[in-house]
């Protein structure tokens, strides 16, 4: 048996976790970083779901959305994102503890997996941007490749 197979019969009938990223579309890596360059601003949030084998890849519990405010950089967006995860985990344990949960099949279809290796220079500028821009006022603005 794998280290991850015995690390989940080891947590016995359930275990969750809480990603920052709205899944299924936005499932991996930095996940509140990339609705940032996408020009998606309402996509910063978190889900809580069913721990597998599969990035980001359980059922799911819940999704919550953080708002990004005017001013936000990267770092607070990340910040709102765990903060709302935090709250939405809780209130799950809660519903587990209180009656059970049935979560919701993903479709990884859509969305995608963000990868490490896909953080560089070139998108952590055009993020940058966009939040300046939303600071100055100007709102979202189009899609990466037209920056």
């Amino acid at each position: 048996m794998g280290t991850k197979a015995r690390a989940r019969e080891a947590c016995g009938r359930f275990s969750a976790a809480r990603a920052t990223g709205v899944s299924p579309y936005y499932r991996g890596t930095a996940c509140t970083f990339w609705p940032i360059v996408n020009g998606e601003f309402d996509m910063v949030g978190a889900t809580v779901h069913e721990c597998t084998d599969r990035v980001d890849g359980g059922k799911i519990y819940t999704v919550v959305r953080a708002q990004v405010a005017r001013g936000d950089d990267l770092h607070t967006v990340f910040g709102r994102a765990v903060v709302a995860g935090a709250e939405a985990y809780a209130k799950v344990m809660q519903q587990y503890l209180d009656k059970g949960l049935e979560g919701v099949p993903q479709d990884l279809r859509v969305g995608r997996e963000y990868k490490g290796k896909e953080l560089n220079l070139g998108s952590e500028i055009v993020a940058r941007v966009r939040l300046f821009l939303y600071a100055c006022g100007l709102g979202k603005i189009a899609a990466a490749d037209s920056l």
